[in-house]
Order: structure tokens, then sequence, then C-alpha cells
């Protein structure tokens, strides 16, 4: 079957030099008309390059003229930087100066714009750039912040929401100076708002919140491909944006067309449940003499890979990696790109054929690629990996299905459009639960006002005294409380507010509810499982010792690592190959612990995980080196958890567990169906 590519109009706009779609022209014309906007145009379109334009021309704007740009990932920052950047170069003759750790003393330049991407490893290099610790021991990531942050010229800076949040939350020792230097930035823009769901969309729209409130972010820039109807509904609440669409008016003559993308054509491969990793296997056999081609006829394009594949877990990902490599395949012809790859693996060079990757790659680097085999696990999903391919030339797509799912796209005519695929797709696959609900919710308003609990819980243990100490903390309380109230307000949600309110209070007052304390420890804008630091024997192997130590999230320990030990800070693994049963070792049915009752492993630190129906050293992963972690269980009938969430099943399969931002949401999952009832 043949996807067919479209083209989108072009209209010539008497304030730029340069040919640009009728989306962004009225992104153009609205940018000081209104305060806030969601930009829905299809992936590939050019969104980003919508809220540059504006920015480029409004570099002269006192206080108007630096922006946040907010990624979900580090692989989307660091994609996006080189897109920004030949934009303000190429597109409109502006000159950019992009600061790095390596350029980042001493330098004087001419330029008309900075741009500099921060997460935390880049934090951590700028402060040994600069020399910034603390007590000459840790990495000084605040002081990197407040100037990293500041804007002696115009700057766009790209960020992860973790960091945004931290600073926010002032865990960094000179939070309140990155706070003050952020009002320089009165524009943010959050790209991909539609991947924030359930507990982490709850922290979003109130950190738009509160940083508006403490006088940043005065412009609001929502960028989706895909927004889910509820999340919508509560951004309407919060912000009221104007909408903008590739249907959207404008005044402009359209002068021409542009391919946007290009023809695909479109095959299916089925699979039962567990084969999805040979069925993949088998096609790239099939395709190797044709991708090697490709590689050679284009060996010097270092931005181009022949084929990618796109799984729907990190444990088929390495799965699939490690078969390749057992076949004859060579580490330096595949790019693995998921949470767990060193970042210099996922470099592309001249050697490499294939990229097998996750999620990651939906939101990732902009491939140039000729083959592109997938799973899709929803609607969005499908056409995020879909409009992977076909961005710079034809393709050809293979989807790994069920029957269903195959039997649905076979149906379809010889040759469609792209508007009747994701029609189709609409109707095969369910649309993902974005749990938006969960915002409306206690535990959701919790969660949300998590961040304002943490800066009372700050600004009430501070052992500095005084009348005029006192003062300023009882301004801080009585700006939260307000900040608090006008969001509660907004969103319709006085009553949720109240009973967080009384949770914190509660707790703070030494009355009970103490998981809460716990979870203001760990409170980070993530809600799955913590990572961490691993050393992976077989990839230091097959790749060196540098390639060795990454960080990887406690779920994928438990199911995947093979002979975790624990030595100190580092778990130390031989390679994620052989899939394991994981199972909390409680049963739960001696009454000790309330069913749907949030508790802490502080307090009850017997909660193991057994693999394969024993214990060993990754058993006490959520209850070691002294750190609580929030959790509940539920009868497994009560609720329907999806693949978004961590869960496990509890020893005899009647409950099931979560821990932390799951814990939360799983309580409220449950409290929501027997209301529906």
């Amino acid at each position: 079957m043949k996807v067919l590519g479209y083209e989108l109009p072009v209209v010539r706009h008497p304030q730029v030099d340069v040919s640009i779609h009728p989306h962004q022209a009225a992104m153009l014309d609205a940018w000081h008309l209104h305060d806030s906007f969601l930009l829905v145009t299809k992936t590939g379109s050019g969104k980003t390059a919508a809220t540059v334009l504006p920015m480029a021309l409004n570099l002269k704007t006192y206080n108007d003229n630096s922006a946040l740009f907010v990624y979900p990932t580090n692989e989307l920052i660091r994609d996006q930087e080189r897109a920004i950047r030949e934009w303000l170069e190429q597109r409109l003759n502006r000159k950019v100066r992009v600061i790095t750790p390596e350029n980042s003393v001493g330098l004087v330049d001419d330029s008309d714009v900075e741009l500099v991407r921060i997460d935390a490893k880049i934090l951590e290099h700028f402060c040994e750039a600069w020399k910034l610790r603390t007590r000459k021991v840790k990495p000084d990531k605040g002081r990197a912040l407040e100037r990293l942050l500041s804007t002696a010229k115009p700057k766009i800076v790209l960020i992860n929401p973790d960091i945004l949040y931290l600073i926010y939350g002032m865990r960094y020792g000179k939070s309140q100076s990155a706070i003050a230097a952020l009002q320089a930035f009165q524009t943010v823009v959050f790209d991909e708002f539609h991947l924030y769901q359930g507990v982490e969309l709850a922290r979003v729209l109130y950190l738009i919140h509160a940083a508006r409130e403490f006088g940043a972010f005065k412009r609001v820039v929502l960028l989706s491909a895909t927004p889910h109807p509820e999340v919508r509904r509560w951004v309407d609440k919060l912000l009221n944006p104007f909408e903008i669409t590739m249907e959207t008016n404008t005044t402009h003559t359209i002068s021409d067309m542009r391919r946007v993308a290009h023809d695909i054509q479109l095959s299916t491969l089925r699979s039962g449940r567990g084969k999805e990793v040979g069925i993949a296997q088998q096609k790239i056999g099939e395709l190797l003499a044709q991708i090697k081609s490709l590689r050679t006829a284009r060996k010097d394009d270092k931005g181009y890979v022949p084929c990618v594949v796109i799984l729907n877990s990190v444990v088929k990902a390495i799965e699939l990696e490690q078969h390749l490599l057992d076949s004859g395949w060579l580490p330096n012809q595949i790019v693995p790109i998921r949470g767990m790859s060193d970042r210099r693996v996922r470099q592309l060079t001249s050697d490499q054929l294939l990229v097998i990757g996750t999620s990651a790659i939906e939101v990732g680097i902009d491939f140039q690629c000729d083959y592109l085999v997938f799973e899709a696990g929803d609607a969005a999903s499908f056409m995020q990996r879909f409009g992977r391919l076909g961005r710079h030339a034809p393709g050809q797509a293979f989807l790994i299905g069920s029957e269903r799912e195959c039997r649905a796209i076979e149906s379809l005519p010889d040759e469609i459009s792209r508007s009747q695929l994701e029609e189709r797709v609409a109707l095969t696959y369910e649309n993902a639960d974005a749990k938006a609900w969960f915002v409306g919710t206690e535990l959701g308003a919790f969660a949300a006002f998590a961040q304002a609990f943490n800066v009372r819980r700050q600004v009430f243990q501070d052992r500095d005294d005084g009348p005029d100490v006192q003062e300023t903390k009882e301004q801080i309380f009585d700006a939260l409380k307000n900040m608090m109230k006008v969001y509660a307000n907004k969103m319709g949600i006085v009553q949720q507010l109240t009973q967080a309110e009384k949770l914190y209070w509660r707790h703070a007052r030494g009355a009970g509810c103490t998981w809460v304390e716990d979870y203001l420890k760990i409170d980070t804008f993530r809600c799955g499982l913590p990572n961490e630091t691993v050393h992976d024997r077989s990839e230091e192997l097959r790749r060196g010792p540098a390639f060795a130590r990454f960080e990887v999230d406690v779920g994928t320990i438990l199911e995947k690592a093979a002979n975790p030990v624990t030595r100190g800070e580092i778990t130390f693994v031989d390679g994620f190959t052989e899939r394991h049963k994981i199972r909390i070792a409680q049963s739960f049915r001696d009454g000790s612990i309330a069913p749907e009752s949030l508790q802490t492993t502080t307090e009850h630190d017997n909660v193991m995980i057994t693999r394969d129906g024993g214990l060993d050293s990754a058993s006490s992963i959520m209850s070691r080196r002294g750190v609580g972690h929030v959790f509940v269980f539920v009868p497994k009938d009560a609720v329907s958890p999806d693949w978004h969430m961590k869960w496990f099943y509890c020893r005899d399969y009647q409950n099931i567990l979560a821990f932390d931002g799951d814990a939360l949401l799983l309580k409220e999952m449950c409290k929501r169906n027997k209301s529906h009832v």
C-alpha cells in the first residue's frame, strides 16, 4: 500500500525574506496579540520554526527577546539545537553563538543571539569549566544555572522539565537567583506537550502557573501534533490559548507549494505475542543487502542511516541488538537510541547501518532513512513513529502488528492519503488514556502542589531568625498560599486544594500521613521508578569501559539485568538480555496493611521484589540506602493500568502494587473506578 506524501502551501510574509507556511505566518501575526498559544500541526510541519520566526524578529525588543524551550527528552534537545541554529543562521541571517562548556570561558563575540542547552550532565561540565564547587566538594549547579540564564544579550535556552521543576522547587543552592534570572525569559515553549500525562501533567500545569506568578513566561506556547481532548480542557482553563492549526486562515497570498512528506510504501508483518523481536530480525536480514548498498552510496553522509527500528520496550530493543551482534553484526554498525544507551553511542557515523530504539525516537533525532520497522502501542504512537519516515525522501515502512492490526491496515486501498491512514489508525488502535482526570483529584492536587509544599518546608526549616527574616518568611508563605489559591480557582479544584493542604499540615504537625514525608523528599518531575547507576560488563566488552556506566530505571534492572550486584552506589550487571518474572514478595493477606492506603518503605522496609520466584541482590532495590518510597497495593480487578505506568503483581496475583507518583495515580484510579460502578 502506498501512503501518499503531501505538500503544504507557502506564503510570502512582509516581515521575513523566506517563504513560510500559513500556520507559521499566523503565529508571526498573532505573536504580540495573545499571551498563550496552542499550535497543533502534523509531525514535520515546522512547529519549532513557527516559534523561532517571531523570536528572531524580536531580538532587539528589550525584555522580550529571550525564550526557554522545554523538551521532554534530552535527545530532542540535541536535535532541536541544530534545527534552531540552522533556522536562525541559514534562513534568517542571524549570527548565533552556541554556548558550551568548552567555549564558555573568556569569549566575547558579536553574535545576535546566544543558544545553550541544559541538562544534568551539561550542568556538571559547566561547573567543571567554571570551577564551581559547593565547599569544594560537589558541583555548584545553582551558580552554574544562574550564569547560564543570565541575559546580557538575547538568549534561547533549551532545557528539560526536570531541571525547570527543580529550579522552582528551590532544590539548587542558588535557585532564588535562577528564578530571578528566568524573569528575563518572557516566552516559554513546551514542545511535544501531549507526552505529559497523569502526574506529570498535573505538575507541568502548576509549574507553568507558578513560573508566571514569579514573573517569567508571560507568553506560553504549547506545541503538539496529537493533543488529547481532556488535556486540552485543562489547558483551556489555565491559559485559554489562541489555537493555530494547519487550517488557520491567513491574509497572506499563497505563493507556492512545498513538499513536507514523501510517499511511503507501508507493509505489515504479522506477529504473535512475544515474537516481535524475531520478526524484526527476520525483516532486517531480508533488507541487509539493500541496507549495505544504501550505506555505501551515502558513505559520507553522517546524518543518514539506512534503517530505523522502533520497538515498544527497552527490553525488546536490547534483545534485538544482542541477537544481531550474535549473528555477526558489529557494534559500530548499530546505534542504540534508548534511555539506557550512552550518549556517545547514539551519535551517527558513516559506518552505521541500523538504529534500534524505543519511544525515545518518537521525539528524538530527525533521521534521514529509507526503511522503518516499527511497533505501535496506540494511535498517537503509530502516527508519531510513522512520521519519522518520508521527511526527506520516499521510504518503505513495515508495521509489526497483531492479526487484527494487520488486517485493518491491509483492508485499506492500495493508495491512500495520510489523513485517511490516520483515520483508520484511530479506529484500529485505542488512544492511550492521558489520565488528564488525575489533575482534578485530591492526590492530583497534592502532586501538583508538592513543589510549593517543599518550598514551605525549606523556609520553615531555615534557621535564620529575627524580625526581618520572620517577616520575609511570612511574605513567602502568603505568596505561596495565594499562588495555589489562584491556580485552584482557575482549574476548578478548590476542594481538592483544601484536601491536599490538610494532608500536608497533618503531617507537618505530626498527626499522621507518614508517606507525605518520603514523597516530598523524593519529589521530582518524573513519576516513574527511580534510576540507578549501573556498570554493564557486557557493554564494556562490546564497546569499551567508556560506555559501560550509565543510568537505568529500577524496573529495567529488575526485569532484565543479568546477575545484578550492588556495591556502594553502583549496580554491576552482565547485560540486559534475559527476561525475569517480577513479583512483590508479599501477598499482604495478613491485614497488617490496608489495601488502597498509601504507605512508605521507611516504615515497611520488607517490601521485597522477587525475580523468578527468589530473592537476590536486586530484591531490596526500593528500600535500601535510607531512601523511602511511597507505595500502595490495590486488588488487581479494581483497576486496568496500562503500559505507561510501572506496576507489579503481588505474590498471589490478587493485588498489584506501584511506587511513588504511580502509587498516587493507582490509588486515584481505584477510587475513580469505584465511583463509576
